[in-house]
């Protein structure tokens, strides 16, 4: 935090009038759990709590640091994480026994296919072009702010032959102006042994076919997001049809090697 505060200060004072970026990807609060001195014992969630008041004032430093340089007006904050929060661990444990639902009622955690792999806070911060509370239902993927800064920045998106295969720009979004045309028609993810599912609207396929050596396939699921956001009901035997559709998404992307070059059907 100290060396990204360093940053800012440094930036803003040498070329106050150039845009500068910071990428801040903090420990917190990955294993092990290491909250710092004066925040030990500052929740009643063990270190494992104790560890997001630590990040809390981390992220708050960084704000404070931008305020202090004038900017943080003029500066658009992303805060995010790269997956779902680790439910095996002593910390987990003890921090859900106090009652702290890590990822909430979704299932599975940061190394599944499921959504408590993937559902992530994203909260973005940008006085003057995002009213403050408002709140989206657009999918989206993390991959999704390379395209949104590029446009953002230069005011067009890359074509995925150029950069950002799978990357949709959300920018119109951000300013409150969406196009349908922009929206993310699909999204491909995956768990750590590789398994691909597909998200289209609220229905998610999940093939089943693990990538790493070793594991054994699994038979495929199909879930409605909209109505079983816990992926409690497997619905795909009444819906063969729909898996046939998305296997068949999920295929051409394969072969492309884009998501962005497959047009929505």
């Amino acid at each position: 935090v100290r060396k990204a505060r360093e940053w800012i200060f440094k930036c803003v004072r040498q070329e106050p009038e150039n845009p500068f970026f910071l990428y801040f990807a903090s420990v917190t609060v990955h294993n092990p759990f290491t909250p710092g001195e004066k925040l030990r014992g500052s929740s009643d969630c063990g270190p494992y709590g104790d560890y997001i008041h630590d990040f809390d004032q981390s992220v708050g430093e960084i704000l404070d640091a931008l305020a202090y340089s004038g900017v943080l007006d003029n500066t658009v904050v992303i805060f995010t994480s790269d997956n779902g929060g680790k439910l095996g661990g002593i910390e987990e444990k003890q921090a859900r026994d106090a009652g702290l639902s890590i990822n909430g009622d979704f299932r599975g955690d940061k190394h599944s296919i499921w959504e408590g792999g993937f559902r992530v806070p994203f909260i973005v911060r940008w006085p003057g072009h995002i009213e403050e509370g408002v709140v989206s239902d657009r999918m989206i993927n993390l991959v999704d702010i390379f395209a949104t800064i590029q446009e953002l920045t230069s005011g067009r998106v890359l074509a995925p032959d150029e950069a950002g295969a799978d990357s949709y720009s959300f920018y119109d979004e951000l300013i409150g102006e969406r196009n349908k045309n922009s929206v993310r028609p699909h999204m491909v993810v995956n768990n750590a042994n590789g398994v691909l599912a597909i998200r289209k609207g609220p229905l998610k396929y999940i093939e089943g076919i693990p990538q790493k050596k070793g594991v054994k396939t699994s038979e495929p699921e199909l879930y409605n997001l909209e109505n079983d956001l816990s992926e409690t009901q497997d619905i795909i035997k009444e819906n063969q049809k729909i898996q046939e559709d998305l296997q068949g998404i999920l295929d051409n992307i394969r072969a492309k090697g884009s998501e962005r070059l497959i047009p929505d059907k």
